[in-house]
């Protein structure tokens, strides 16, 4: 029979003086016995460490195994220290056998959790001897184990909320208490010994979950007793909750506390906590953030308004928190006085009756008797005092009883002295009689309103300049539950680093608070009633999941015609309009969108159907191979599609390259994507490190080849060289090693290029020459050009013109015949930086203004940039500053949209070169510095020279003197004398 609850362990609990230890028992609870004890976990360890080596049948494991048929705790423990040594390093087997064990470990019995929670919010502390992290996750509180004693001192403080791993956390291997060693290790650590003895003073122990060895082992047990040699008869009593079957030893000093059998724990442990302060009718005011106009528009409709007031927004978006704003503002408690405002949660309402029965009863009136009846009673109580009542989430009756529940609405509308304001997810119920005002809905928060709403779910105003607030913002879309859910991760910590990289691994997860699974301490739980009401599994609930795969929204076609095949039904055709009504997706632009969050919380949890998601995923790879056409003609024929979709398309590429059955497909989409990213900017290319990585565990050598190819394009073009010459070697013996000739050729082809971006002139020309062959032995008319044009580069920067200029012409020639306009461009352009280095400007124009439109038609956004760059030099020499500068300033975007390093130095050094002419020498400095940085990121020590080269022009004579030194070192490392000699002399 369980024991009334000691008098002293009440009252500090009550008090927050309460430090809870959970044992083993509690864990074992929360997941119905899955979790193991110490004792199992030795034997698993025995088993995993026996693995290497013959199993069981080796002598050291026949000795641990006979180690553990004794009673005797110092011989598992001896055992334990054999097991350890077998399954070293820390770091190695040993972490990872914990990880296997405690890592995946999951809640199926939370009562446990939620009772040690309630404890918790009356500001008593956690501690556990247990490894894993259930208690961590339930609180939501961060953990500290004993070898940083600094975080448990702050933990146990109350400064930075934790749970206090006494005996350590799986997570850090070094801090496990698992064997004698480990028990020797802690009790001669100074610092935690006193950290352990200063909590046993100055809080009142209380044991959950503990056995009697676990009380009296060499850690707790010798803090237990020497708190009652030295200390007995002083500070706090000391408690641990016992069965009554229980019969273990207890320690002195302990008092026991029998709580019942097994299974009553939760609710006695419970029942501990204090009880919570009765609120009023009215919950507190929110001090809302923000909507001041939409503050304004309710309580005005309030003040003016004879019938019900509606406000409809979607889930989690703060109508609540609008409504019990105006029910707190001043005029509104002149007009109904502060004990006439109401609030009425019909969440829990199951019907119409439901809803009229909270409501009488929170207008403190009996609710039993017919509906007519109690209907009266609410009149005659509002008939000689004005009444306003909040009847929130009405969505809950209305749509288990829809026309109960408008004709109720009717009727309360009809009582004289009653004002309604009613907040609906979703569509607003039709009212009969009068009707309702309906005002628009509850919407995101703007991005000032956002980041303050943030700050004070933080509880610190320290965040307002982490540079990691804009980024999680960004990514919350504006909704208030998600921003004050991710916000509460915040607390009690020195920065949000930590913050944001949790969140870009397990987003979904942060988006809940506490133990607690509701609307308001959930997104996931909100989520879950907005898509109950879309009866599962409709065609719109099979749609949603699907919309939540593309972060840049659904077209209207595809919501018509993305559920079937063949010809959509009528419920696939309106499944859209469906989500629209229900508040969970809009069109703004004319593309379906979620906001961010749910499209998060979706994609974590509630996954599309495998035949929808394979046939969106076909439908994409198929639009990610059109981008093959950048650069090409035929790209004004896909344009439009593909930027439509551009902000889709990697993430698609992603999905599929997690299907059980690698699509077809993928492979060419690889293409498609890397393409239309290198050509345009457009798109991004995260997913492809993944697909070259499932291609290679399919052992599909050409397809991992292609991919690792174009990640090497895509970072040579962004001026990444060292990514790029690392990604291009690693392809090029894949390609060899399956005799690919024409991906041998790419690769030697585009390191050739690398080495010509840095300068290495001649390195570029031998690789250039092994690859032309390779060209022409497979007749490939279009590498062969290209080879031909990149050796014209190589002369053009040997300043011999007329040999760069044979080579571009025959390029050309072999460009046309092919039909590639791209290279076509490109050689019209090399042709124009001929004309312009020999200072034949109008030629040089000619030849640009001829490539300017044929880039455009293609659309090759860097080369669109160099065209523009090119005619700003041009305007530059001829000393017209603003046509230059504006044609610099023009060619900027283009150059960052691309990731063009080079070109975006470029420019911004020629900026600063107008900048020297106009006599601006403080802002031509700045200019030049800051592409001098850039040239530095890539690095290209050509221009790294001349930007010095510049700098020390207009720098003192000891700086000026270090700027040319930098500028030698540059030329000397690409074997350039020429340019040493020109401009700084033999002795320079």
């Amino acid at each position: 029979m369980p024991d009334a609850a000691p008098a002293e362990l009440k009252a500090a609990i009550a008090e927050g003086r309460a430090l809870i230890i959970c044992g083993a028992g509690v864990s074992r609870a929360a997941t119905n016995g899955a979790a193991p004890g110490w004792e199992r976990l030795i034997r698993d360890a025995l088993a995993e460490a026996a693995k290497p080596g013959g199993g069981m049948t080796q002598p050291w494991a026949k000795a641990c195994e006979a180690f553990l048929e004794s009673k005797e705790i110092a011989d598992w423990l001896s055992a334990a220290n054999t097991i350890q040594q077998k399954l070293a390093p820390v770091d190695g087997p040993y972490r990872a056998f914990f990880v296997d064990k405690l890592g995946s470990l999951t809640v199926v019995q939370p009562a446990i959790l939620e009772a040690i929670e309630k404890i918790a919010s009356a500001k008593n502390k956690v501690a556990t001897t247990n490894y894993d992290h259930l208690i961590s996750q339930a609180l939501n509180w961060d953990r500290a184990d004993w070898t940083n004693h600094l975080r448990v001192i702050e933990a146990l403080q109350r400064k930075r909320p934790a749970v206090w791993h006494i005996h350590g956390d799986f997570d850090r291997p070094n801090s496990i208490i698992f064997s004698q060693d480990d028990y020797d290790r802690i009790a001669t650590s100074e610092l935690p010994q006193f950290v352990q003895r200063s909590a046993g003073l100055d809080f009142a122990l209380v044991f959950v979950g503990c056995s009697g060895s676990g009380l009296s082992d060499d850690n707790v047990g010798r803090l237990l007793d020497w708190m009652h040699k030295g200390f007995a008869g002083l500070g706090d009593k000391h408690f641990v909750l016992v069965a009554d079957s229980n019969a273990d030893p207890w320690p002195a000093g302990v008092t026991p506390v029998r709580f019942g059998d097994y299974p009553d724990l939760p609710a006695y442990l419970a029942k501990l906590a204090p009880e919570p302060v009765v609120s009023s009718p009215l919950p507190p005011d929110p001090k809302m953030i923000g909507r001041k106009d939409r503050l304004e528009e309710l309580v005005t409709a309030i003040l003016t308004e004879e019938r019900p007031i509606v406000l409809p927004g979607g889930l989690g978006m703060g109508k609540t928190t609008l409504a019990l704003a105006a029910a707190h503002d001043s005029r509104v408690i002149a007009r109904f006085g502060k004990a006439r405002r109401f609030f009425v949660n019909l969440e829990p309402a199951p019907n119409a009756d439901g809803a009229l029965t909270r409501l009488a009863t929170d207008l403190g009136l009996p609710a039993s008797g017919a509906a007519s009846e109690v209907e009266a009673k609410i009149a005659a109580a509002c008939a000689g005092q004005l009444t306003l009542a909040i009847l929130d989430n009405l969505e809950t009756p209305w749509r288990k009883d829809i026309a109960a529940t408008e004709a109720l609405l009717g009727r309360l509308a009809a009582i004289e002295g009653l004002r309604l304001v009613i907040t609906v997810r979703g569509e607003p119920p039709r009212l009969p009689g009068v009707g309702a005002r309906t005002l628009r809905d509850v919407e995101q928060l703007q991005d000032a309103d956002a980041g303050a709403l943030f700050l004070r779910h933080a509880g610190s105003d320290h965040f307002a300049a982490d540079p990691a607030l804009p980024g999680l913002l960004s990514a919350l879309d504006g909704h208030p539950l998600s921003i004050e859910l991710l916000a509460a991760n915040a607390q009690g910590k020195p920065d949000l680093k930590g913050l944001a990289a949790d969140w870009s691994h397990r987003r979904a997860d942060l988006l809940r608070h506490g133990a607690a699974n509701d609307r308001l301490t959930s997104l996931r739980a909100s989520l879950d009633l907005s898509l109950a009401a879309l009866d599962p599994p409709s065609a719109s609930h099979r749609l949603i999941r699907l919309m939540a795969l593309l972060p840049d929204g659904m077209s209207d076609a595809d919501s018509r015609t993305i559920l079937n095949d063949g010809e959509p039904t009528p419920e696939e055709r309106g499944a859209a309009a469906r989500l629209e009504t229900a508040r969970l997706a809009n069109r703004p632009d004319g593309r379906w969108r979620l906001l961010a969050p749910i499209r998060e919380t979706l994609l974590a949890d509630v996954p599309p159907e495998a035949d929808d998601r394979a046939r969106l995923v076909s439908i994409f790879l198929r639009r990610t191979a059109l981008g093959e056409n950048a650069g090409t003609d035929k790209w004004n024929h896909v344009r439009e599609e593909l930027i439509a979709e551009a902000g889709n398309l990697d993430a698609m590429v992603g999905v599929a390259a997690k299907e059980p059955q690698l699509p077809r497909d993928l492979s060419r989409a690889v293409f498609g994507l890397h393409q239309l990213h290198r050509v345009t900017g457009l798109a991004s290319y995260a997913s492809l490190p993944a697909v070259a990585k499932r291609f290679h565990d399919a052992g599909d050598l050409l397809a991992e080849a292609d991919s690792i190819w174009c990640l090497g394009d895509i970072t040579l073009y962004r001026s990444d060289y060292d990514g790029a010459r690392l990604r291009y070697e690693t392809a090029l013996p894949l390609y060899q090693k399956i005799g690919n000739v024409r991906g041998e050729a790419h690769c030697i082809f585009q390191l050739g290029q690398i080495a010509l971006y840095r300068s290495d002139l001649q390195g570029a020309r031998q690789r250039l020459e092994v690859a032309l062959p390779l060209y022409q032995k497979i007749s490939d008319v279009l590498g062969g050009a290209n080879c031909l044009h990149a050796l014209g580069d190589i002369d053009f920067w040997r300043s011999d013109h007329d040999s760069a200029r044979h080579r571009f012409e025959a390029a050309l020639l072999l460009y046309r015949e092919v039909g590639d306009m791209r290279g076509e461009a490109n050689c019209i352009r090399s042709l124009g930086e001929i004309a312009l280095a020999r200072s034949d400007h109008e030629g040089a124009r000619q030849r640009l203004e001829a490539a300017l439109p044929l880039f455009r038609k293609i659309g090759d956004l860097l080369g669109e940039a160099n065209c523009i760059a090119s005619l700003g030099q041009i305007a530059l020499r001829r000393s017209d500053h603003d046509g230059a500068r504006q044609r610099y300033e023009e060619a900027l975007p283009p150059f960052r949209k691309v990731g063009s390093v080079l070109g975006e130095a470029n420019c911004i050094q020629s900026l600063g070169d107008i900048d020297e002419a106009a006599g601006e020498i403080a802002r031509a400095c700045g200019r030049w510095r800051e592409a001098l940085a850039l040239y530095a990121r890539i690095p290209e020590p050509y221009s790294i020279g001349f930007a010095h080269i510049r700098l020390a022009r207009h720098a003192p004579t000891a700086e000026a003197a270090e700027h040319r030194q930098a500028a030698r070192k540059a030329w000397e490392s690409i074997d350039r004398p020429d340019l040493i000699e020109q401009h700084l002399g033999r002795d320079g």
